[in-house]
């Protein structure tokens, strides 16, 4: 509830050496607080392989012990800026146990150690122990977008300016998916374009011959080559128009229904990626 996000945006009062429970913030705004907490979220190892697990869509599960409650909540807050789609999908803290069914709704949480994790769960989501710094997940190794969001060469001092980079690269993904929507998901064969459409925005090798988009089995593919989305940012690019699908599918049902998009259900996605465990190491 609001009342909870609230709390969980509240400075960690439980400081620890770590690169996962960062010490205290006193003093700050929430968006100044959250900054901060994604600087220190992306210096861990298997940082950027956590991001990929958000931004392609598979739910990401924070196990933790119920003495670190707070940090998890703050920890999961800062992260659901990566979490496309309807705020209802991140839950700061659970204590109840999860079912397969529920991956409906979660797309990121933080739960307790006191309940039990299914086979399943583990299976279709990506599991970081708060504890003991680790991840199991499928792993991001070819792509350029998460490198682009952690922005490893950059030494960046100022948190505010670290979340509007994180913006700002978020705006040019949603061009991206926009772009590759409208182009191949429509569902428009051919795609007509009103006379005079200002289409510099399009890269020269995909803009229309004859008034028509040229209509082909290969033009997902095709297009995403000329925009340059290759590797694991495909999947990327593919989750963020699946996102755009179902909120224009709410939209449409809210106003046909006269309900909102919280009454909306999201859809079950399983995902079947190869997984490895990343750990951070261990000072000797």
């Amino acid at each position: 509830n609001a009342e909870y996000m609230g709390f969980a945006c509240q400075p960690s009062l439980m400081c620890a050496p770590s690169l996962l429970r960062g010490g205290s913030i006193s003093g700050v705004d929430n968006e100044q607080q959250i900054g901060a907490e994604l600087l220190r979220i992306r210096r861990l190892p298997w940082a950027k392989h956590l991001l990929f697990s958000l931004l392609k869509g598979r739910p990401v599960i924070v196990l933790a012990e119920a003495a670190h409650a707070r940090e998890v909540s703050l920890f999961v807050v800062a992260l659901a800026v990566f979490v496309p789609g309807l705020a209802r999908c991140v839950f700061p803290w659970l204590t109840r146990e999860l079912r397969l069914t529920d991956l409906a709704d979660v797309r990121l949480c933080g739960l307790s150690k006191a309940v039990r994790l299914s086979r399943p769960l583990r299976a279709h989501a990506t599991v970081v122990d708060f504890e003991a710094e680790e991840l199991t997940g499928p792993g991001y190794e070819d792509g350029s977008f998460i490198d682009e969001l952690i922005g490893a060469r950059v030494d960046w001092l100022d948190p505010g300016a670290y979340l509007a980079h994180v913006h700002l690269c978020f705006q040019s993904f949603g061009l991206l998916a926009m772009q590759f929507y409208y182009l191949c998901c429509v569902g428009l064969s051919p795609c007509w374009l009103e006379a005079g459409a200002d289409l510099g925005w399009l890269k020269t090798a995909l803009r229309p011959k004859d008034g028509a988009l040229p209509s082909s089995r290969e033009r997902p593919a095709v297009v995403l080559a000329h925009m340059r989305v290759l590797g694991q940012d495909v999947d990327i690019i593919t989750h963020l128009v699946s996102v755009v699908r179902r909120q224009q599918v709410a939209l449409l049902q809210s106003m046909r229904l006269e309900v909102g998009f919280e009454s909306v259900p999201q859809t079950i996605r399983l995902d079947c990626a190869r997984v490895s465990v990343f750990r951070t190491s261990k000072p000797r």
